[in-house]
């Protein structure tokens, strides 16, 4: 029996669908849809590639460590899924129902699907026999955490099929799991790596199994996992006891080096969210709100994301930045959850930030590819071959999960209300929950300071709320002729049935924010030196040893690129903006390849005058680039 959620929503999304994006962003998706998903090479090669992982076992091929391809099935299957709910393409979903039988076509007699040859192992080897074989020491297993994604696609294709068959498959494959930790009498927070958060993981889809079977071994095991982050016994993570600590998260367990990947602990934290709507358990709530708040203080780093290269190590006190974009997406998920869980606007003005300018940044403009890390200056580090696949990546394979969490989050609805929430181009055609048969389409550019025009269609009278951004200065609505006032967060209006027009303006904040705020750059630390410099052709990378400033025009970060006919000589070796305190006026400039650009000019206090081209930090670097100074985000 399935199990209903307890927990009371402030805002739902509607159906994957119901929303689609326009403009730029829609066109970007449509692209990444087809080259990712839908094409014949997506199909043929991209899908292929994952699929026969589970045929080739080579994840622990070397007796010693174990590598992760068992992930990117489930993963491109996730993605596909929801490019087929939001497409409504039945061909896709008849190649998604081949698919996932084609993968229980190879599961074992036990139920196991793996893409290890020993399905039963968690841990590396001894340090001594890893470094015997590989020159190195590891302690790479990523087996349980393939087996989560290997779950949660199955999960995915039963939600869009509803076929019982594939229901059972998954149900044998967290049975296996569960049935073998309990022979072996291990602790999941003991296998794996970075301290069992990559296992740990495996608690959101176990969940969402436990929700469609209502079977309840899988629900307990959800608990247990929950259960051992409550303990204060020191063991890591300890990822709900140490949210109410206060302390950074990369000081919680210094014996443990560097465990804590941004990456994987936050996808527990997703977990713990959707734990905490089915039992109704507000304490972890709690500790997820405690989280987002030292992730902000200590993590948040200059391209508008959390981490540095998918580490939580005080990201936050260095200028120059380097960002997964897996880590944007699981970000943009944990702020969205919250969103929903509490209805307070500071997490979707952070999902929305984050969207805007760190995730954007990470696929490439051609919506055909994507990033392993964007960097604040110089280059992306494109994702290169990785766990010996060629045509399939974490990031990349995960890169269309995040477009489609922006377009649920754009309009939503509420209790006895629907939601604007996101102000990019998107149109929404559905019912909602009440009854309401809705349309709903918002035009114009407002990301550049253009007035928007929202027009709406409902069945009967609808209560819509406007969001009011934080990076407005002024804001005026206009409903059907008449100016409405609003509050600090919503501006709320009543529409009759029938038709609606409601235009908004906003006027940009545009500032530019001086780094570090106090003292003096201190330069990346060896470990952080290393990080920044990962990836190919990465030497003459530039870094920056004195205060820099960032530009901010409403939602957007700005930047500087030889993609915009800038050089070297004037983005590297001008004056910094950081010495003094500019002004900033903006002059929009057309750009197809741009979100946005701007001609900027900066007047000093001495009244001096700077003019500078620019345009949105995600459109500066969206290439697949080797030069080491085609654009940066410093002023």
């Amino acid at each position: 029996m399935q199990k209903n959620t307890k927990k009371r929503f402030y805002f739902q999304p509607l159906p994957i669908g119901v929303v689609k994006l326009d403009g730029k962003i829609g066109r970007l998706t449509g692209n990444m849809i087809f080259h990712r998903i839908n094409s014949p090479e997506a199909r043929n090669v991209v899908y292929r590639e994952t699929i026969d992982a589970f045929r080739n076992k080579i994840d622990d091929a070397n007796g010693v460590t174990g590598i992760w391809q068992g992930e990117y099935w489930g993963k491109w299957m996730i993605s596909a899924v929801r490019a087929a709910e939001y497409t409504g393409d039945a061909e896709l979903k008849s190649f998604l129902r081949s698919a996932a039988y084609e993968l229980i076509s190879l599961r074992d007699e036990n139920g196991c699907i793996s893409t290890y040859r020993n399905p039963d192992w968690f841990n590396a080897a001894a340090p001594e026999e890893v470094k015997k074989v590989l020159g190195v020491v590891s302690d790479w297993n990523w087996n349980i955490w393939c087996r989560k994604y290997t779950l949660w696609g199955l999960l995915e294709a039963y939600r869009l099929l509803g076929e019982k068959p594939i229901l059972d498959a998954a149900s044998d494959l967290a049975a296996n799991l569960i049935d073998t930790l309990e022979k072996k009498n291990t602790d999941l927070r003991k296998t794996g790596t970075f301290c069992g958060l990559a296992s740990c993981s495996i608690l959101k889809p176990m969940l969402q199994l436990y929700r469609y079977s209502g079977d309840e071994r899988f629900g307990n095991f959800a608990r247990d996992i929950v259960d051992s982050w409550r303990n204060d016994d020191g063991i890591a993570p300890g990822l709900i006891s140490n949210a109410f600590s206060g302390k950074p998260l990369h000081l919680w367990h210094p014996e443990c080096g560097f465990w804590t990947k941004a990456y994987e602990m936050m996808s527990c934290v997703d977990g713990i969210l959707l734990y905490s709507t089915l039992f109704d358990d507000q304490s972890v709530v709690d500790a997820a709100e405690n989280l987002y708040e030292l992730i902000l203080k200590y993590e948040y780093n200059r391209c508008g994301n959390v981490g540095f290269n998918d580490q939580f190590q005080h990201s936050a006190l260095y200028l120059d930045s380097i960002s997964e974009p897996c880590d944007a997406i699981h970000w943009m998920r944990m702020c969205f959850e919250l969103f929903k869980l509490t209805g307070k606007v500071r997490y979707m003005e952070t999902f929305e930030h984050t969207f805007l300018n760190a995730f954007l940044a990470g696929i490439t403009r051609d919506g055909k590819w994507g990033m392993r890390a964007v960097r604040s200056s110089g280059h992306h580090m494109t994702a290169p071959e990785q766990a010996k696949m060629n045509y399939n990546h974490c990031c990349v394979n995960n890169l269309p999960r995040g477009l489609f969490n922006a377009a649920e989050s754009c309009f939503m609805t509420g209790e006895n209300c629907a939601a604007v929430n996101m102000y990019i181009p998107f149109s929404a055609d559905g019912v909602l929950p009440d009854g309401n048969q809705v349309q709903l389409t918002l035009s114009g550019d407002v990301l550049t300071g253009d007035k928007a025009v929202i027009s709406v269609s409902a069945s009967r009278e609808l209560t819509l709320k406007l969001r009011v951004p934080q990076w407005s200065t002024e804001n005026r609505f206009t409903v059907n002729g008449k100016d409405i006032t609003a509050d600090s967060e919503y501006a709320t209006v009543v529409l009759p049935a029938g038709n609606s027009r409601i235009e908004v303006e906003f006027k940009l904040a545009v500032y530019l924010e001086t780094f570090p705020a106090d003292g003096e750059v201190a330069g990346l630390p060896q470990w952080h030196l290393r990080r920044y410099m990962e990836g190919t052709n990465s030497e003459g990378l530039p870094l920056h040893d004195s205060p820099k400033a960032l530009l901010h025009a409403g939602a957007l970060l700005m930047a500087r690129s030889k993609l915009i006919g800038d050089s070297a000589e004037n983005m590297f070796h001008s004056p910094s903006m950081a010495n003094g305190k500019f002004s900033c006026s903006l002059k929009k400039s057309d750009d197809p390849d741009t979100l946005a650009q701007f001609t900027a000019e900066f007047t000093a206090p001495d009244g001096s005058v700077r003019v500078e081209k620019v345009c949105d930090y995600a459109s500066a670097g969206n290439i697949d680039s080797t030069d080491t100074e085609l654009f940066t985000m410093f002023f």
